[in-house]
């Protein structure tokens, strides 16, 4: 396991390449995500029903704020917050989440409120087609609030691997175990003004532009 935490001076175009072997330390967190889903399944089996999130098919929320998606989600993933706290659990997939041309794979949008992304795709992947498509993209606009995306499996993506982008003051962290192909950068972090960006990965990212790249407009590590 590698991690990254740039400065600004090193945020402009770093890239990486690295390989574990060795899946056994990820097993606990795997359990854990397995756990609080199957978990969120039962409030959702239950018959309760909330409104703030916007959620696409395979998603549902089981409580104010957290999404759980889960099965067939070839179609791809996408939610909006709505200007609250949103929390996206992805896992018991049922295949690739390999959605149509130029759509992400996983997204996640909110304004003004955090993004936390935990998703497990197991033996699938995501597959994305399209300069534009990225394997996962979470953005927060008028933001003063924070990015986490902890994801584990292989993503090929048309765009970046992973995109995250705050408008604003903010944190980013991304956590990431797994292979990335992508044909823009592996990962994409922006913060458009003042944060601290980490970045923590396992496994091979063979990317057409940066391997990572982070940036940080204003102050900020």
């Amino acid at each position: 396991m590698k991690a990254i935490t740039m400065d600004r001076q090193q945020c402009r175009h770093a890239s990486a390449v690295a390989r574990e072997d060795n899946w056994k330390t990820l097993r606990f967190r795997n359990l854990l995500l397995a756990s609080v889903s199957a978990g969120a399944l039962l409030v959702a089996a239950s018959g309760a029903a909330y409104g703030q999130a916007t959620v696409s098919n395979g998603c549902f929320e089981v409580q104010d704020g957290l999404v759980v998606c889960t099965g067939d989600l070839s179609d791809g993933v996408e939610v909006d917050g709505n200007g609250e706290d949103v929390t996206v659990n992805v896992s018991f997939i049922d295949g690739d989440i390999a959605p149509a041309n130029n759509v992400n794979g996983i997204k996640v949008v909110n304004d003004d409120a955090d993004i936390i992304i935990n998703s497990d795709t197991g033996r699938f992947q995501i597959v994305t087609v399209g300069r534009h498509a990225n394997g996962i993209e979470a953005t927060i606009e008028d933001a003063d609030d924070n990015i986490k995306i902890d994801h584990t499996g292989n993503i090929i993506a048309g765009g970046n691997g992973v995109a995250a982008t705050i408008d604003g003051d903010g944190n980013i962290d991304v956590i990431y175990a797994g292979n990335i192909k992508a044909a823009g950068d592996g990962i994409d972090a922006e913060v458009h003004d003042d944060g601290d960006i980490k970045i923590t990965y396992s496994g091979n990212i063979n990317a057409g532009d940066d391997g990572i790249d982070a940036t940080v407009d204003d102050d900020g590590n």
